[in-house]
């Protein structure tokens, strides 16, 4: 009986694991194919991978034209995984070399993650190296200077 028991929970384990495996390959699948296909301009790709609510997001994205940057890498910094549910964050550098912070929010529907939520709000992650810089304003010497800077 122990051994039974012992048995049962090992195969749990084991299909937990793979499970938790085969999702997680599948949302990178799911995420590579958004940054393939956004690059190409596939909108068409892009409507089979996200959900309802994300493909508004893209038909606003689509006006941009040629305006849309191009990535050039990206990255998985972090999966969350809860039921039908994932958070990724990903680093992805662009064109000109910015890195941004992207979360993207993910549903499994009939056995399939779509990307539902874009959150691209973070700014870039390559720090400004002038950021801290003082600006120095020149100081008015006469009437028409102080004039001319209000």
């Amino acid at each position: 009986m122990r051994k039974a028991i012992i048995m049962l929970v090992f195969i749990f384990a084991t299909v937990s694991c793979t499970k938790a495996d085969s999702d997680r390959k599948a949302i990178d699948t799911t995420l590579n194919s958004f940054y393939e296909n956004i690059n190409k301009r596939d909108f068409k790709s892009l409507n089979s991978i996200c959900s309802p609510q994300m493909t508004k997001w893209l038909d606003f994205v689509k006006t941009f034209g040629d305006d849309i940057v191009i990535y050039k890498e990206w990255e998985s910094k972090s999966v969350e995984i809860k039921g039908t549910k994932a958070i990724v964050t990903i680093v992805a550098t662009d064109q000109f070399g910015n890195k941004t912070e992207c979360v993207w929010k993910l549903i499994k529907t009939n056995e399939k993650w779509l990307i539902d939520v874009f959150d691209n709000s973070s700014a870039d992650i390559t720090p400004d190296k002038n950021a801290n810089q003082k600006i120095e304003k020149q100081e008015a010497t006469d009437k028409t200077q102080i004039k001319d800077s209000l």
